[in-house]
């Protein structure tokens, strides 16, 4: 069935049409095996005059399901050829019922709050065996939307993708009174819109896999699993319950992940002074977030590890050809092309560069921005190299789902649950034209033509098992320009507690102010 290229299966609300990409099976397997829920981003939607209805967010909901066929496609499973296998199919909805795709939370005036991300996170009610409905979906509190989608639908600047295309769409309404009839018409038939969807960026991005990169990073966990893993940070977090391994058999929801959050906000004056500091000491946002979790994990939480693991997620859209793949234009295009890059540090320099940050007598900054000026350039140099060569890598990992749990999952566990993880999206703007993925590095014109403006995002990622995924915390960071920050930490239940989780970001902050204030 998967050699085929549009088969409607009977008595399905989908119509298939081929096989899906290695990281749609992998972001399938994560949720499927109760590893890792959703991700989402929510966003604040501001008008002098006006406020969100139902007509006027289904109305616009309308006309971003109508641009983006991404947000068409569901999955399914199927025998494969070789016996005992299955392979996961793309498909394309029929029919999509917005009024199903909308939930509507209780506007307590409080905004998007940590207890609101954490039950979304934990709800895992958007994919089916047999789907009849998106593997996303629109919640709405107030003011604020919030966009839940399966990680297979959409990675982080997807998600700000999604919020571009709604805000695009309130503005092109004709206001003060769109004409909008109601009931509105919440019914899309795709097979009566155009739209294509985008091509997966590992065949058609144009990035080169080299053998030598793959084999040096398997060297490099072998020697770190065999020598140093009992002196790295969160080794000695408790042990997370094994994960589900039979795509036949996935475990029940008391076995899923249960995603924690704590949340920092950094607010925008004290934004602005970071970010000038940033460009003042020729650096970013991202790898100055990353070297202050370190000095805090190193600090105050684990005083006996000699080292440090970090990781963090990247935009690979500015390295890929996008025209190859299907770009939709200045907003950008909801689909799934984020790489990672990771670097192992000794724990001696951020220690005494922490030492020397809070000194009795005087204080000195110096060596932690030479520590983040130095993750910088490495950061850049593994986006133009061996991560972009790594992300390239995973066409090894086989076709069928059983193949990619037997050849990635052993990887998995010798490298990602001790990392430090951070996901920052950046200043979200208007378009996406000169999006660097970091508040330090983006210079755009954030044009906003109309009645509607976005002041305050969020993002946040499920937490995942951390028997295949990171064990500890992960930060995920969004903001606007001129606006306020916010620091979403996740953890797993029963790995890491609130109260830690809470003293590494006041931790963290505690340390920003102390840096900001030398500057």
């Amino acid at each position: 069935m998967a050699g085929k290229s549009m088969q409607k299966a009977q008595h399905t609300a989908y119509t298939i049409l081929g096989q899906s990409s290695v990281y749609e099976r992998m972001f399938y397997v994560l949720n499927h095996l109760g590893i890792q829920s959703n991700i989402m981003t929510s966003a604040t939607y501001s008008s002098v005059d006006f406020r969100l209805t139902k007509p006027v967010i289904l109305a616009a909901l309308r006309t971003v399901v109508q641009k983006h066929a991404g947000l068409w496609v569901v999955f399914v499973q199927r025998p494969s050829s070789k016996r005992g296998h299955h392979d996961l199919l793309k498909a394309r909805l029929d029919t999509i019922d917005l009024e199903t795709c909308v939930e509507f939370e209780h506007d307590n005036g409080k905004g998007v709050e940590a207890a609101l991300l954490e039950r979304l996170h934990n709800e895992w009610d958007l994919a089916s065996d047999e789907p009849d409905k998106p593997w996303w979906k629109v919640v709405v509190k107030g003011q604020d939307i919030i966009f839940v989608c399966h990680h297979s639908v959409a990675d982080g600047i997807g998600t700000y993708v999604f919020h571009r295309e709604f805000l695009a769409a309130l503005n092109a309404m004709e206001w003060p009174q769109p004409p909008i009839p109601y009931p509105a018409p919440t019914e899309i038939h795709t097979s009566a819109v155009l739209g294509s969807l985008p091509k997966d960026p590992v065949v058609h991005g144009g990035l080169r896999f080299k053998l030598w990169d793959l084999v040096c990073y398997t060297l490099f966990i072998l020697l770190l699993n065999w020598f140093l893993l009992r002196w790295i940070i969160f080794d000695s977090l408790p042990s997370a319950r094994p994960c589900g391994r039979d795509i036949s058999h996935p475990p029940g929801p008391e076995s899923r992940t249960v995603s924690r959050i704590s949340s920092l906000r950094i607010p925008a004056s004290r934004m602005t002074r970071v970010i000038e500091a940033c460009r003042a000491n020729d650096t970013t946002f991202t790898p100055l977030l990353l070297i202050l979790m370190t000095l805090t994990l190193a600090s105050d939480h684990f005083p006996d590890a000699k080292f440090a693991w970090t990781r963090y997620a990247h935009d690979l859209r500015p390295l890929v050809d996008m025209d190859a793949i299907g770009d939709n234009g200045p907003t950008g295009d909801i689909l799934n092309a984020t790489g990672g890059g990771h670097h192992f540090y000794w724990l001696r320099r951020f220690r005494d560069a922490d030492a020397a940050l809070h000194g009795k007598i005087s204080s000195d900054g110096s060596a932690i921005w030479d520590l983040v000026r130095e993750y910088k350039q490495e950061m850049e140099r593994a986006r133009h190299g061996s991560a972009s060569s790594m992300y390239q890598s995973a066409v090894l990992l086989g076709t069928s789902l059983e193949d990619f749990v037997a050849r990635a999952f052993g990887s998995f566990e010798m490298s990602l649950p001790r990392t430090i993880h951070v996901s920052n999206l950046g200043p979200f703007t208007p378009t996406a034209t000169d999006s660097k993925m970091d508040n330090g590095g983006q210079k755009s014109s954030e044009k906003n033509p109309g009645p509607w403006k976005v002041e305050e995002v969020q993002f946040s990622v499920g937490a995942t098992n951390g028997t295949v995924g990171t064990r500890g915390i992960i930060l995920s960071g969004a903001g606007i320009r001129g606006g306020d920050t916010i620091i979403n930490a996740t953890y797993e239940e029963g790995i890491v507690t609130r109260e830690m989780a809470e003293d590494v970001l006041e931790g963290l902050m505690n340390r920003l102010e102390a840096l900001i204030a030398l500057d």
